[in-house]
């Protein structure tokens, strides 16, 4: 029996074969695209990773900064208790005995006034003024501050001096009173400060803080503040 054509089938296109430069040219792009996208993939595993270790090696840092500044200058320091520090009028100032208190650790002149101190100024002046000059009044009505022991000259270290009951400084003469009032000399200003605050019973001194102030009484300038006490009568040489 002679096989009849199928039409149907004769009539299909023939699909000619792909050559195969064609499928290496699609297995190159196929290879080339997972290539991109491994890269992409490296170069965003390499930024994150990288982030995250700044973020860390800054946290480890800032980990080991803070005890390096907890209980030493730079931070907030509890001096002991109020009891230390006993208060005086400044005529009876006497250096870590009363009235005036030298710490070394906070760098600084505990200054411990009196209730019955003789100021210039009451009432509500005095009160504004104790504020300004950053004094801590206590509810027995002493009054507390914290005295930067650095000369507002040339950062030269200041001495209390008890036979002149004031503070000078061995370089230029530089002359504050025992509140860091500025006196007499070259410094341009008064006395620097550090906040002072209680804890309970003991005495808290932020050193962090340095607290500058303008000049006081005979220190020339618009910026002259009203001065807290008598100016000292006994001459302070050097």
């Amino acid at each position: 029996m002679t096989n009849i054509p199928d039409d149907e089938n004769n009539n299909k296109p023939a699909v000619p074969p792909q050559p195969e430069a064609s499928l290496a040219g699609n297995e190159v792009a196929k290879s080339a695209r997972q290539g991109l996208a491994r890269r992409h993939f490296l170069r965003r595993s390499i930024f994150v990773v990288g982030g995250v270790s700044i973020v860390i090696g800054g946290a480890g840092a800032l980990y080991m900064l803070y005890p390096s500044l907890a209980g030493q200058f730079g931070s907030t320091l509890d001096l002991g208790p109020k009891a230390s520090f006993p208060a005086a009028t400044p005529e009876a100032f006497t250096l870590n005995r009363a009235g005036v208190f030298y710490q070394e650790s906070a760098r600084a002149f505990i200054i411990h006034l009196a209730r019955d101190t003789p100021y210039l100024l009451t009432g509500n002046a005095l009160e504004k003024q104790l504020a300004d000059e950053w004094f801590t009044r206590d509810s027995d009505g002493s009054s507390w501050l914290a005295l930067y022991q650095r000369c507002t000259h040339l950062a030269a270290k200041v001495a209390f001096r008890n036979d002149c009951l004031s503070c000078k400084c061995p370089s230029h003469g530089a002359h504050f009173h025992c509140d860091g009032e500025y006196l007499d000399g070259p410094a341009p200003r008064n006395m620097d400060r550090f906040p002072l605050s209680f804890k309970g019973e003991n005495i808290l001194v932020d050193t962090s803080q340095l607290l500058h102030l303008p000049g006081t009484g005979s220190q020339p300038g618009p910026n002259s503040m009203p001065r807290l006490l008598p100016i000292p009568q006994t001459p302070c040489m050097y």
